[in-house]
């Protein structure tokens, strides 16, 4: 987009027909959804997943479960406790390792 200056960018069928447009906004809804669910991957989470508990903190909205988590920033895994497909889990979810400017 950027190196062409677009603001949208054609959609094409195989037979080269033009079928949409590409906006700029969509591409980077679909860039986050796709980094967001990478980062659950790795987690050891799914979307679809209801976190109950962080470190044994009940946890009841999203604010509460951001909140729980900043806190143990300087953890190297905590204990979550989910509801998937109606079954309680517990899986250890490790936290990221900050990057240190000497690592680069």
């Amino acid at each position: 987009f950027e190196r062409y200056d677009l603001v949208t960018a054609p959609v094409l069928d195989e037979h080269g027909v033009l079928i949409g447009r590409l906006t700029v906004d969509e591409m980077v809804d679909l860039i986050r959804e796709e980094s967001e669910t990478e980062a659950l991957n790795l987690a050891g989470l799914k979307e679809e997943d209801l976190i109950t508990e962080i470190d044994g903190k009940v946890v009841n909205s999203t604010d509460e479960t951001v909140k729980i988590i900043r806190e143990s920033k300087e953890k190297t895994s905590i204990m979550v406790k989910l509801l998937r497909g109606g079954k309680t889990m517990n899986i250890e979810v490790r936290m990221p390792r900050k990057i240190k400017t000497a690592d680069l």
